[in-house]
């Protein structure tokens, strides 16, 4: 009770402090006279709703029903809240009255001083100054003194322009009312400021700061008499306390020593009868209790029986999980029995090393390939060399395998024999993890391709030298077929037999032929041994060019050609293959284009991946689709209308794999062929300073 009483003088201070920031903060503000609306009244009239709710539960509080004294306070609070409300209501009404700036009195008094301006030359400036300075020396002071002044400069006006010869027809009718008009405004609106009061003693503030201060008097000998009720019933409520607490300890003392003869009798009886159970080594059981539920023995010998029963059945489940445990040792270790014999018996060298780099188990094939016993293999100091070393070496391989994002890894490495010769392995490393995702060890299975490498190089070794033969022999034939040729082309211009020039013509024929199989064999021995030098390539400029030089044979007719472009990317690439590339591909499709007026080559040029894509797209004759998976192989021609070497399309395919590029195809017979040529940008970041460009 006493917390809400203090909550009510707190509401009560609270309400001054909300009258004075609405008085002097919201009733200036413009917005208030024209919406009509403030947080500072909502919050008034929410404290008085407040305390009245409160003084309202006060009143019927069970404690003050014979409490006179202090009910009539709080209906002298109430009836004092009342008055301070409806002075609050009147304070707030005047101050709406009067206005501020464009609204109200105030607002009257700036439209007066406006009308006033508008006749300042029949008043005389002077008197309009005086009149001016007049009133705001009284909003200033609140001095009734320039009240009386300006009363008196506005009769002294008038008298000054009714002396004016030469006023207007009306004016002066007019000058007279709006002084008159300005006068009485400018003293409502001084009655207004007495009626709201000039400081917090006069007016309605001075008689809201009185009913204030009389509330929070009542509410000071309120508290005060609550302090003393609270304390004479504080002591009634001990002396009631310590009585019932005396009964209290009577009671329980009697029900205690009841009780205890109750409880103790059977808790013996219950004490004797486990000590008998427990010498029986529990087979012996409850057999002289009656067992009863609403007796205490009966239910705790239940209990003790389950609980022996229970005991009972689990060592019974231990025995047999003991059993099922042996089980699975004898399973798990003929588990281990037939993994050591696989192990032992596998047809690869296997190791299993931890990240120390030793070995920590090897199988009878690594001791093979090696040369080496196995104790020697666990504590040989190269070996380990060699782990670490490989492990370094393909470093974020390794990485990929420890985050358990790769399964395993294959390499080709040189391991040092027994005999210290180098032999050639191939190597697959895998990861042990345990069941939480760690690794334990690595798994290593070797073979030995030492054959298969000697072979290899064997193959290379022949390979180099055949193509150094084809090289030296294309290269050695070039004299003979220009000689022969000039010598056909001789005879066909001494000889004058008919027969004898055809001759000679289908001659020439071949001897074209085979200066275009050996101009191809050379150029497919370069690509093969040429290195890729990276230049800045156009690819329209390069398709272009290929097309001008093919205008100087006999396969462009008329064929309607087009070209577009929408890459952006680079392309850094050798020009020497990629003009290979376009060349062949272009004169295929000018050789076997139908010879029609609608044939067309349609060549795109668009960005792909990190490249570019370049389609090559005719409706010549097509190929076969039984054919088309051959066309890249050397001399292969697909139809019998081919005059070509077969070697074009082969030297196509060379030389995109040589830039690390990709070719395909679509065609159909009688309809077209396609070419798809993807070109990857070979330069790196660390080559583009020092690229040449094109």
């Amino acid at each position: 009770m006493i917390h809400r009483i203090h909550n009510v003088s707190y509401k009560v201070f609270s309400l001054n402090a909300v009258e004075q920031d609405f008085v002097h903060y919201d009733s200036k503000k413009p917005t208030y006279h024209f919406t009509h609306t403030s947080a500072y009244i909502r919050k008034h009239r929410q404290l008085i709703e407040e305390i009245h709710f409160t003084i309202e539960s006060l009143l019927n509080e069970f404690l003050l029903k014979e409490n006179e004294s202090m009910k009539l306070q709080l209906k002298e609070v109430v009836r004092e809240i009342e008055d301070y409300q409806r002075t609050f209501g009147v304070l707030v009404k005047m101050i709406e009255k009067r206005g501020t700036h464009i609204y109200g009195l105030e607002g009257e008094l700036r439209k007066r001083k406006e009308t006033l301006q508008k006749y300042r030359s029949f008043i005389g400036a002077e008197i309009f100054e005086s009149l001016m300075q007049n009133e705001k020396d009284y909003f200033i002071s609140k001095d009734s003194l320039y009240v009386f002044n300006n009363e008196y400069l506005i009769s002294e006006s008038k008298k000054g322009v009714m002396k004016i010869k030469e006023i207007p027809l009306g004016i002066e009718e007019n000058v007279s009312l709006a002084l008159d008009d300005y006068l009485k405004t400018f003293k409502d609106v001084v009655l207004v400021e007495r009626s709201i009061g000039y400081s917090n003693e006069a007016g309605l503030l001075g008689r809201l700061i009185v009913h204030n201060q009389k509330i929070r008097e009542l509410m000071t000998g309120i508290e005060n008499e609550t302090v003393v009720f609270n304390e004479s019933l504080k002591d009634d409520l001990k002396k009631m306390l310590f009585g019932i607490l005396f009964i209290c300890i009577l009671i329980s003392l009697g029900l205690s020593f009841f009780f205890s003869s109750m409880l103790t009798r059977p808790i013996r009886t219950l004490t004797t009868e486990l000590e008998r159970v427990v010498k029986s080594n529990f087979t012996d059981g409850f057999r002289d209790i009656k067992f009863s539920d609403k007796d205490e023995v009966g239910i705790l010998s239940r209990r003790f029986i389950s609980m022996v029963t229970t005991i009972q059945d689990g060592m019974k489940e231990i025995k047999e999980y003991s059993k099922k445990i042996e089980r699975q040792n004898v399973a798990l270790l003929k588990s281990e029995l037939d993994f050591r014999s696989t192990f032992e018996q596998a047809a690869v060298g296997i190791a299993h090393i931890d990240f120390n780099g030793t070995i920590l188990r090897v199988n009878k094939k690594l001791c093979e390939i090696l040369d080496f016993s196995s104790e020697e293999l666990l504590h040989l100091n190269a070996s380990r060399k060699f782990i670490r070393d490989t492990i370094e070496m393909n470093g974020e391989q390794y990485g990929k395998l420890l985050l358990n994002a790769a399964e395993y890894i294959t390499l080709e490495q040189q391991i040092k024999h027994r005999s210290g010769k180098m032999i050639w392995v191939y190597l697959t490393c895998s990861m042990k993890f345990d069941k939480y995702g760690i690794p334990e060890y690595q798994i290593w299975v070797v073979q030995d391709i030492s054959e298969r490498k000697k072979a290899e190089s064997e193959l290379l070794y022949k390979n180099q030298e055949l193509d150094t033969f084809c090289y030296k022999v294309s290269h050695d034939l070039k004299g003979p077929v220009a000689s022969l040729k000039g010598l056909c082309s001789t005879a066909r211009l001494e000889i004058k037999d008919p027969l004898a020039v055809e001759y000679f013509s289908q001659i020439d024929s071949t001897l074209i032929r085979l200066n275009e199989i050996i101009y191809n064999l050379i150029e497919l021995t370069k690509i093969k041994e040429g290195q890729v030098d990276l230049t800045l390539i156009e690819p329209e400029i390069l398709i272009k060019n290929a097309l001008v030089i093919l205008q100087k044979t006999d396969y462009m007719q008329k064929i309607d050609i087009a070209i577009d472009t929408y890459a952006v990317n680079e392309l850094f690439s050798d020009y020497r293959y990629l003009n290979t590339i376009f060349l062949n591909l272009l004169e295929n499709a000018l050789k076997y284009s139908k010879n029609q007026e609608d044939s067309f080559i349609r060549i795109t040029i668009a960005d792909h991946k990190k490249g570019i894509l370049i389609t090559f797209e005719d409706n010549g004759i097509g190929i076969e689709r039984e054919f088309q998976a051959k066309v890249f192989d050397m001399f292969f021609r697909a139809t019998d209308y081919s005059k070509g070497s077969g070697l074009g399309l082969y030297l196509v395919k060379n030389a995109v794999e040589k830039v690390n590029g990709t070719i395909d195809l679509k065609s159909e017979a009688g309809k077209g062929t396609t070419f798809f040529v993807y070109l990857p940008n070979l330069i790196k970041n660390e080559l583009k300073a020092t690229a040449k460009l094109n």
